[in-house]
């Protein structure tokens, strides 16, 4: 019975430890002034709780502060991280891998349409 009782607290402990929000903007760790259409990236800690996730979690968002701010993704600090480009009204993200080894590998790509970000008011 007691066996069985600390298996269940165990469980709950390792569960609830390890659950975080990768879209939390609770801790807002910085703001980046990005391109020269006045965008900026707005970086916030999702986690911190290191174990069994790993690391820090972060979490990227690109806004113009009064339009829009879409979330871009997050990402363990201690091995990633993104990369961004400005082309004209297009904004791509780069998702980088590996950095805790020195072996940066693109993971992913996303684009954000600018214009169409500001027409549809998208707040996340």
């Amino acid at each position: 019975m007691i066996k069985n009782i600390v298996v269940v607290v165990l469980t709950l402990t390792f569960v609830i430890g390890c659950s975080y929000n990768k879209r939390s903007k609770k801790y807002h760790t910085g703001t980046l002034f990005f391109c020269d259409a006045g965008l900026y990236i707005e970086t916030y800690t999702a986690s911190a709780e290191g174990g069994a996730i790993g690391g820090t979690i972060k979490s990227d968002y690109l806004t113009d502060s009064i339009n829009f701010r879409v979330y871009v993704g997050s990402y363990d600090e201690g091995d990633g991280g993104y990369s961004y480009k400005c082309a004209g009204n297009n904004v791509t993200a780069i998702e980088i891998v590996g950095r805790s080894t020195n072996h940066n590998q693109e993971k992913s790509k996303k684009e954000f349409d600018i214009a169409a970000l500001k027409k549809a008011k998208a707040f996340e």
